[in-house]
């Protein structure tokens, strides 16, 4: 499946943005994974350098989601029947011991869904989830393709548990196909030198795990999102979707968002764990989902080459290693 230019760009644009900005924003690592619309992988990046280490961040690595995980909270809101022009109360709050607070200062009182999203409001969030109900947020997570544990607690609303960036990158395909299921795959054919088939994906009729009509309403808050909210800097000059996350001291940023063809996510962090100099969602990952899907799209309209290059090769084995590697 894998789509030669767009793998040659991803991992240029990640060289290129790491190679300016990792100095300064004290990031090390980025992952990126592309997932067309019937979940065949046509680009996978699993870190900066593959030569220096093949751990891939995009399909072994497990880190904290951030707000990148709150469309699940809401879509589970609205799967319980919570309508979508439901406003939310943006001020303090306390659940037992724990106060969960805003990225930026200050309180907006009652808000709309949309608009909690798309400013990745935490306190409107947490009350949401709190009504939505733990256990109804996590088998619904399990349900779009999130395959670690989440533990039963209402900080999960927060993105406080872990996951792979191949797996979030799935869920917000789901989004994309309009609620049925999408499972990620990288081999379409199998065959011997002679040209006989071995094996061959074929084409599978995906259920439908959400309501169409629910997505539709979260489709809506996510365009939100990059339209006026945190993910401004990830807009095309078509309609796009998506969600940033950034996690606690900023040890993670995120931004998964896709377009009518294609789905891609993007996290970036440091291996150790260790805090990024502010860097949120919104700024470097988003700048380079931007970058990477606008130059994707003008690749996708070019005739594509019809022989291996000893590059391309390479490409091709660090894509596959990759995948094989983190059971993909």
């Amino acid at each position: 499946t894998l789509d030669l230019p767009m793998q040659r760009e991803a991992e240029r644009q990640i060289d290129t943005m790491l190679a300016e900005k990792s100095k300064a924003a004290n990031v090390s690592q980025t992952a990126l994974v592309s997932i067309g619309q019937n979940g065949a992988v046509r680009a996978l990046v699993g870190g900066r350098d593959y030569a220096e280490s093949s751990f891939n961040r995009a399909t072994q690595a497990k880190r904290q989601p951030g707000s990148s995980f709150k469309p699940i909270v809401y879509l589970a809101a609205l799967e319980k029947g919570i309508d979508k022009d439901e406003k939310l109360l943006d001020a303090p709050i306390k659940i037992g011991g724990w106060s969960p607070e805003n990225y930026t200062e200050g309180y907006r009182g009652e808000v709309s869904m949309k608009d909690a999203l798309a400013h990745s409001i935490n306190t409107a969030t947490v009350r949401l989830a709190d009504r939505v109900g733990v256990t109804r947020i996590q088998k619904l997570a399990n349900t779009l393709g999130i395959t670690s544990s989440l533990p039963h607690e209402l900080s999960i609303a927060l993105g406080t548990s872990e996951a792979s960036l191949i797996d979030m990158t799935s869920v917000y395909s789901v989004f994309a196909h309009h609620g049925r299921a999408v499972v990620p795959y990288a081999i379409e054919r199998i065959t011997t030198k002679s040209g006989k088939v071995l094996y061959e994906r074929g084409a599978t009729a995906m259920p439908q795990l959400v309501d169409s009509d629910n997505v539709e309403a979260l489709d809506e808050m996510l365009q939100a999102c990059v339209n006026y909210g945190t993910g401004k800097r990830a807009a095309l000059n078509q309609t796009v979707s998506g969600k940033t996350g950034t996690t606690q001291d900023y040890r993670d940023a995120w931004f998964i968002g896709y377009t009518g063809r294609m789905t891609t996510g993007i996290w970036m962090g440091n291996d150790d764990n260790k805090a990024m100099n502010k860097i949120t969602g919104g700024s470097l990952p988003a700048q380079l989902w931007h970058d990477y899907m606008q130059a994707a799209y003008t690749h996708e309209e070019e005739d594509k080459e019809p022989a291996y290059t000893s590059e391309q090769s390479g490409s091709f084995k660090r894509f596959l290693d990759g995948l094989f590697e983190g059971g993909g």
